[in-house]
Formats: C-alpha cells, sequence, structure tokens
C-alpha cells in the first residue's frame, strides 16, 4: 500500500510493531510493505485516520490522534476470531483498499468502518462517517459532485446472491430508548442561494439491464404521495362503478366525484355518534386485469385516536381483510397500497374496497374522498 500525504506543521509521528519514534516531517511518498500478520503501522498527525488490513481477521477501526500520537478516540469491529492490529492512516490523496483471501462467514468485509457512540445527550446529533464533495471554482465546469459513492462490482466468475450500491439501516436496539422516526434513507431539503435548474429528492435513472427491471420496488407498507404524482407510462385502473353507505351520515356527492384525480368533485360522509362511525364500500365493476394496489387520495377530518381501515374484500373466505389504516390530517392525501396478486380480490371482473371506521363515531367529523382506484402495477 502506497500513502501519499503532506506534512503536518510541528512533525509527524511514527509507529512500527510498538517502537514509537518523533521525526522533524515525513516523506510526501511512504511505502509500508512486509507487515507480518502481527505487525501493524500508524501515521498520525493531528488528523482523523482510518483503519484498515489485508487480512481474513481484519480488525478495522476509526482512530482519532492528537499531536503526540496519542489516541482520543478509538473503537472497533472484528471480523473473524481474532484481533489483528491495523494500518492507521492520516486523511489524503491514498487510495485505501482490503483484500479478504479466505471465506469470511460471521459477518461482512469491510474496507473502511466508521463507527460513533454518542454516550451523552447531544442535540446536533452524530455521523458515522461523513463525506463531502466541494466546488470552488470559478471558471470552466465540473461535470459531477458525488458526496458519498458506493459501487458494488461483481466481477468475478462466482455468483453474488445481492449486489447493492448503498445499504441503510436503522436499529433501536434497547427496549429503554426511543426513535421518535427512523428512516433507512433521508433526502434533506435542498438548499440554494444560486441556481438549481432542476431539483430532485430522488433520481433514478432507466433500469433496462436485468431480465425484470424495476426502477423502485417495495415490500410491504403503504406508499405516501405528499403531492400530486405525475406517471409518464400509466398502470391498469378501475374506478368503482357505485358506492354504499352501510353506516354514517347522509353522503354529499356521487360516485363520479371519485372517478378522477384532482377534478374538483369529491365525496363526503359525515360520521354519526355510532359504532361503527361509517362504513362506506366502493364497488368495482368489469375488471379487467388482476389489480395489486389500492390507490386513493383522501381526507379524514378526525382526531388522532381515530383510525379508518382499508379494507379488500376476499371471495374465498367472503370477508373484508385489511389492507392499511388511515389517520386525521389537515388536508387530503394520497396513499398507494400494494397487496399479494390474486384471483381472491375479484369475482367475474368485481371488486369492492371498504373505508371502515369500526369504533365509536363522532358526529362533527368527516370523511372526504377525491379518488379511489384499484390498479396494477407493474
Amino acid at each position: 500500500m502506497t500513502l501519499i500525504r503532506r506534512p503536518h506543521e510541528g512533525g509527524a509521528y511514527w509507529q512500527q510493531d510498538g517502537t514509537f519514534t518523533e521525526g522533524v516531517t515525513i516523506a510526501d511518498a511512504l511505502r509500508l510493505t512486509g507487515a507480518d500478520a502481527g505487525g501493524w503501522a500508524r501515521i498520525c498527525g493531528g488528523s482523523a485516520g482510518f483503519g484498515i488490513r489485508d487480512n481474513s481477521n481484519s480488525n478495522n477501526q476509526v482512530y482519532f490522534a492528537n499531536a503526540t500520537g496519542a489516541a482520543i478516540f478509538r473503537d472497533s469491529v472484528t471480523v473473524g476470531g481474532g484481533v489483528t492490529p491495523p494500518v492507521i492512516i492520516v486523511p489524503g490523496t491514498a487510495k485505501v483498499s482490503a483484500k479478504y483471501s479466505s471465506a469470511l462467514t460471521t459477518t461482512y468485509g469491510t474496507g473502511v468502518f466508521g463507527y460513533v457512540d454518542q454516550t451523552v445527550g447531544n442535540t446536533a446529533g452524530a455521523k458515522g462517517v461523513l463525506g463531502g464533495a466541494y466546488s470552488s471554482h470559478t471558471t470552466g465546469n465540473v461535470a459531477v459532485l458525488l458526496g458519498v459513492s458506493g459501487i458494488a462490482n461483481a466481477k468475478g466468475a462466482g455468483t453474488v446472491g445481492l449486489a447493492v450500491g448503498v445499504l441503510g439501516q436503522m436499529f433501536q436496539s434497547t427496549g429503554a430508548g426511543t426513535v421518535t422516526s427512523g428512516a433507512c434513507f433521508y433526502a434533506d431539503t435542498i438548499t440554494a442561494t444560486g441556481t438549481i435548474t432542476t431539483a430532485y429528492g430522488l433520481y433514478v435513472a432507466s433500469q433496462t439491464a436485468g431480465a425484470n427491471n424495476y426502477a423502485i420496488y417495495t415490500g410491504a407498507g403503504a406508499v405516501r404521495f405528499g403531492d400530486e404524482m405525475t406517471a409518464t407510462q400509466n398502470p391498469l385502473t378501475a374506478y368503482p362503478a357505485s358506492v354504499t353507505v352501510t353506516a354514517g351520515g347522509t353522503p354529499v356527492g356521487t360516485v363520479a366525484g371519485v372517478q378522477t384525480m384532482l377534478d374538483g368533485s369529491v365525496y363526503q360522509v359525515p360520521e354519526v355518534a355510532a359504532t361503527p362511525g361509517f362504513d362506506v364500500r366502493f364497488n368495482f365493476t368489469g375488471i379487467a386485469f388482476t389489480p395489486n394496489a389500492i390507490v386513493h387520495r383522501s381526507w379524514y377530518d378526525g382526531t388522532t385516536t381515530h383510525q379508518v381501515t382499508i379494507e379488500l374484500w376476499d371471495y374465498v373466505t367472503e370477508a373484508f381483510v385489511p389492507v392499511s389504516e388511515f389517520e386525521a390530517s389537515l388536508t387530503y392525501e394520497v396513499q398507494q397500497l400494494p397487496f399479494p396478486e390474486g384471483a381472491r380480490w375479484t369475482s367475474g371482473g368485481a371488486a369492492i374496497v371498504r373505508f371502515n371506521h369500526s369504533t365509536g363515531g363522532n358526529a362533527s367529523q368527516d370523511m372526504y374522498w377525491d379518488y379511489v382506484g384499484l390498479w396494477r402495477i407493474a
């Protein structure tokens, strides 16, 4: 491994196999070679470094050092059964890599490992790994700035079960704590004092390399759009032919109000002070495809203690099956609710979607629908 760095003022420090040596400067290019399985080297000079080790029992570390080379913070993760000292380097133009020639069965092989343990309260938070790409040029163009780039390259003859460029995980690993909101991926608000021609919270390029291609693929869980949704290639859709209010107040509007989104017409049902608060069923006919999602734009003007269950009629068990829940909100919300494909949800082209307020209602609350549809999403 070859490390390229610039000297720090006040000298630099080098430690090889437990022998500490102070130097006035350190060469701009330093080659570390020949370390045996127990050997390790560290270069430090008032900057943060990170550890790497070409060993199947790799001990990858985040290492901070002060001007004298003393450790301020250090933590590690061990791969395999043993702890092997790492090579610690200062930031610079060094290329860092790790090769694993032995099979790893207990955990991932790790090229760079960043770790922060926040043991006291901190309103600013903590970041395990921070990547930044800055541009201060005043002439010419810069094609791309990438704060963090993740690449998974399967370049051998073997089979890879799953190749992922970037993996986001979130845990709450103790019952004593609370996470108010958890997200595996979070796109913050884009800010600009200059000009951004087009801003994207998430941009997915065309996916054509696979036998089956999905630009976005989700498992169970509601998909919520906080604003208008635009599709350049329309999915198969069906809208209800009629609506039945089994329980609830006198409806306002007609079924035509839920057949087109954002057309200015809606369907409204008041809640009643009884149990259930309301039971509204949207009846579909003539469906010529197998649906796999309920899509609706609705507004429940209720309280946070009341919930509406969105259900689908199962023609095999002859009962309604819950698909999702809908809570009170301040305005209309769009939800795309996937459900498992199958012939059980339709019969002769017919289907029923129910919005059910199964608990006691409040006569001052209402439910509004702008759109209800059954879709087939590829």
